[in-house]
C-alpha cells in the first residue's frame, strides 16, 4: 500500500487565530516568538521559549551564535547531572593538592597559563 500526499493550501482567514498566538496546523512546527531588546540590552524571554527549554526562575541560559543567527540552551541545574565520581586515587587529596598536580603534570606535558 501506498500513501498518497496531497497538497492543498488554506486560506489565512480560515485558520482561527489571536494576534501574537498562531496556531499550529501540525504538530513540531515551530513558532517564532518576539522579544524586544531593551535600551540596557535585556530581552525577556517568551513564555513558549521558556516552557520550550524547561527553564526556570534562576536557571542559566546560553547563547551561542551560528552565522547570523544565535541559538539558546538551557545548561542543567546541578540537581540535573548525574553524581559526580571522584577517583580513588584523589578521594584523599585536598583540592589544593589536586590543584598543584594538575599544574605539575600541565607543566611536564609542556602545557602552560595554569599557574
Amino acid at each position: 500500500m501506498v500513501a498518497e500526499t496531497v497538497a492543498m493550501s488554506i486560506s489565512p482567514s480560515a485558520v482561527p487565530y489571536v494576534i501574537g498566538n498562531v496556531r499550529n496546523m501540525e504538530k513540531n512546527i515551530p513558532v517564532g516568538r518576539l522579544a524586544r531588546v531593551t535600551s540596557k540590552g535585556q530581552i525577556t524571554v517568551p513564555k513558549a521559549v521558556r516552557i520550550a527549554l524547561g527553564a526556570e526562575p534562576g536557571d542559566t541560559l546560553f547563547f551561542s551564535i551560528a552565522g547570523d543567527q544565535v541559538l539558546v540552551h538551557r545548561l542543567k541545574r546541578n540537581d540535573e547531572l548525574p553524581p559526580l565520581e571522584i577517583p580513588a586515587h584523589l578521594r584523599d587529596k585536598t583540592m589544593q593538592e589536586i590543584r598543584d598536580g594538575t599544574v605539575e603534570n600541565d607543566a611536564a606535558r609542556g602545557v602552560q597559563g595554569w599557574e
